[in-house]
């Protein structure tokens, strides 16, 4: 093996050390963990089964039954996603990003969302600030689980959106790990 050859193998294996050494470093540090989107006496249960599924809008309806008119028909999928302290509207265009936390009431408190601008069609601005409004409101969480778990978003107004949840994969599978391979410069 030459001198190149051992210093690179050194090199790797140091690399590897450090970046498993990463979160102890952090932790001794003090640097402070992501923020949690929940009170201390929020449903934990409620919280992880939020976080674990990504939400399909399904219907959104008025406080009579009619369906929100902003919603019907814009054509596109709306997808939402609890990922730590953040929460993420994707549309088919245009994406809102904002924070997200439960009070120990169980309602769903979401922060202001920030949004792309990219021009598309006036009703899918519409339907996308017709989310945002609903979203900006405090929203009672009903969630139902069985062969597909449903979450329920209702305003004071009664106005309420319905989401089919889809379990994430680190939910199925667990966290992702970072594997480190070494391959010999040389065939065997």
């Amino acid at each position: 093996m030459s001198y190149r050859q051992r210093q690179r193998r050194r090199s790797s294996r140091r690399l590897a050390a450090l970046v498993l050494a990463l979160p102890a470093l952090a932790r001794a540090a003090g640097v402070a963990s992501p923020p949690t989107p929940h009170g201390s006496s929020a449903d934990p249960a409620l919280v992880r089964s939020l976080q674990d599924h990504h939400w399909t809008l399904k219907s959104g309806v008025e406080a009579g039954g009619e369906p929100i008119g902003a919603l019907v028909g814009a054509g596109k999928k709306v997808d939402m996603r609890f990922e730590g302290a953040r929460v993420s509207v994707q549309r088919g265009w245009n994406n809102l990003v904002g924070t997200w936390r439960m009070t120990p009431q169980g309602q769903l408190m979401v922060g202001r969302l920030a949004g792309t601008l990219k021009a598309c069609s006036p009703e899918l601005m519409k339907a996308d600030a017709t989310i945002s409004a609903v979203l900006a409101q405090q929203l009672d969480v009903q969630l139902q689980s069985g062969a597909t778990t449903t979450l329920r978003l209702v305003t004071a107004t009664r106005q309420a959106l319905a989401f089919e949840g889809q379990p994430t994969m680190e939910s199925r599978y667990g966290a992702p790990t970072r594997i480190f391979l070494e391959v010999a410069s040389q065939t065997v």
